[in-house]
């Protein structure tokens, strides 16, 4: 469970950079 967490905020992670790198 923790693994799928981890992952899943990394993967949130590289959206959210992706998102403010566009801006």
């Amino acid at each position: 469970m923790f693994e799928q967490m981890r992952e899943c905020m990394h993967y949130m992670e590289q959206e959210y950079s992706t998102v403010v790198n566009t801006e």
